[in-house]
């Protein structure tokens, strides 16, 4: 084993907003317990001051307060950002907040292999078998264990290793959490889920749970590194308490499901309201658990919202028992559900913290935050090359957006039956009458989901582009092609409507079809904007005179 005076560790420490209460006990106690005659160069990632700050010994790094669960969440962002720095240390320490050393930590602590990350096994899962511990099991997150597969749980207060290694894994847990939020899931546990996911394909070694053990639970193992009970330290609303802290009373929750065109419409409509309400959004995926018919597809925008998990969101109805004593009780977040798919003007009056559901498809829940909604909704992902050339082209000439919604509307007898379809007819009236109005020739861009259909069946009077390659994981890029058209001819569909809505063309026409929903299916919508252009759609029409 080296020796300890030829080796420099690094400690990571994060203690900001409250939590800063913790760190003089562990400062002193890991000066004088772990790995004592070893020298350690504290980083403290707070927004507070202390008074080791300017010690040789400790470098104050100021870290914004990021709330719960973005403190814990974010702590390997926060590491990589100071990178260069502690890569000249040999090894590289996370400890909790809240831990205290009890007795000394030698160096036969540290991995005999460079290459091994040391993390502890946590003092609650000690004696599970593998199906029975709390891994991240859902499919789309990168964290994700499946049943079957496993071995220890490990905690997320202690871990470390050679300096090489542990930025490594800072490294890959990072890129796995932002993969995440981008498709919509936080881990069910946050960095502790990463790291069982991290540690189970690569070298580790593993400390008895004595390295990390909560206060007064009975330990059976020799106690190095106590966990200090945050209730005596008023617990953790108190510790939590900042203006971005996920409590609940803090919180607007909106359900999020269905295809962009709708996701886009349920996110408006909450972060409108938690504007006006001075609260912050947080969003509902869980949905996508169990439905893949279509992706959750915001993350390639520039949201601001928290992603809910089991611990921030009410329940949801696998439990029966806590979910009806949530929603008959009326208990915060108060259970609004949306009545019809016309405007509800609950949402405008309402004050207290809510969870929306519903599809929310109106303009008027979000027209006095426009200016918000738009800069939330501007594309922060890069369009493929062969996009950005359709892109080039439609900014260089006068351009229409011509939607063509089929696929369930059409193969789902259900969904025909409440959406028809536009008819050959109501496209071509459309763009006549932008030719007319404008009295420019115009270039036709052609987006469909059954593009064979609308190039057999559309005959305009200009020409016509097909745009076709795009899939529903890159829905994002039609909809920023179609709103740099000059103008749009929408279909009913919900997609195309946000095409014409974020187009910023201030001489835009649009035009949208009569009948949303066929006038037989008795649904009544408040969708198009009264300065949008309506044609009747022929077909539904047609079938409105026959009932």
């Amino acid at each position: 084993m080296t020796q300890g005076k030829n080796i420099t560790v690094a400690i990571l420490y994060v203690c900001t907003g409250k939590y800063i209460c913790f760190w003089d006990e562990f400062f002193n106690s890991c000066e004088k317990h772990f790995l004592p005659d070893t020298p350690k160069h504290y980083y403290v990632f707070t927004d507070q001051h202390f008074a080791q700050e300017d010690a040789p010994n400790v470098t104050r790094i100021h870290q914004e307060n990021l709330g719960w669960p973005d403190n814990t969440l974010r702590r390997f962002h926060m590491f990589l950002n100071v990178e260069n720095d502690l890569s000249r240390h040999d090894y590289l320490f996370f400890f909790n907040a809240n831990c205290l050393f009890r007795k000394d930590i030698s160096l036969d602590f540290l991995p005999a292999d460079n290459e091994q990350l040391l993390v502890v096994r946590h003092p609650g899962n000690v004696d599970k078998e593998p199906d029975q511990m709390p891994y991240e099991r859902r499919s789309r997150s990168r964290a994700c264990i499946p049943f079957g597969t496993g071995k220890d749980y490990v905690c997320g207060g202690v871990n470390g290793g050679h300096s090489k290694t542990f930025l490594r894994f800072a490294k890959s847990a990072r890129d796995a959490i932002d993969a995440d939020y981008h498709d919509g899931v936080v881990a069910v546990w946050h960095d502790e889920s990463h790291l069982n996911r991290y540690v189970l394909d690569h070298p580790h070694v593993v400390r008895h749970a004595g390295y990390c053990y909560p206060a007064k639970w009975k330990l059976s193992e020799e106690l190095h590194i106590e966990i200090r009970d945050k209730t005596d330290f008023g617990g953790h609303a108190k510790l939590r308490t900042t203006a971005v802290t996920a409590r609940g009373d803090d919180l607007v929750t909106v359900a999020i499901f269905g295809g962009l065109g709708n996701q886009l419409f349920q996110y408006a409509a909450g972060l409108a309201y938690a504007n006006r309400t001075n609260r912050r959004l947080q969003l509902d995926t869980h949905h996508y658990d169990s439905n893949s018919s279509f992706p959750y597809s915001l993350g390639d925008f520039c949201i601001d919202a928290l992603i809910g998990t089991s611990r921030t969101l009410p329940p949801n109805k696998a439990d029966r028992f806590k979910y009806l004593t949530w929603k008959l009780l009326g208990r915060s977040p108060r259970l609004l559900r949306e009545r019809s798919l016309a405007y509800d003007e609950r949402l405008g009056s309402e004050q207290g913290s809510v969870y929306l559901h519903g599809y929310w498809q109106s303009e008027k829940y979000f027209a006095q935050s426009e200016d918000l909604i738009r800069r939330h909704f501007e594309c922060k992902s890069t369009l493929s090359n062969r996009n950005l050339q359709i892109a080039n082209e439609i900014q260089s000439t006068p351009s229409i957006a011509v939607h063509v919604r089929r696929g369930d509307y059409v193969s789902n007898q259900k969904a025909n039956s409440l959406h028809g379809t536009c008819s050959p007819e109501y496209y071509q009236e459309a763009v006549a009458r932008i030719q007319a109005e404008t009295g420019v020739d115009h270039t036709v861009y052609l987006f469909s989901d059954d593009a064979d259909w609308a190039i057999r069946n559309l005959n305009f009077p200009c020409q016509v582009k097909p745009v076709v390659g795009n899939d529903r994981a890159s829905a994002w890029e039609d909809l920023k092609l179609m709103s740099s058209c000059s103008h749009q001819v929408i279909s009913n569909s919900t997609f195309s409507w946000w095409a014409a809505w974020l187009n910023r063309n201030p001489a835009k026409l649009v035009f949208a079809p009569q009948f949303w929903f066929r006038p037989s299916s008795g649904v009544s919508s408040d969708i198009v904007p009264n300065s949008w252009n309506r044609i009747e759609n022929s077909s539904n029409s047609q079938q409105k005179k026959a009932a």
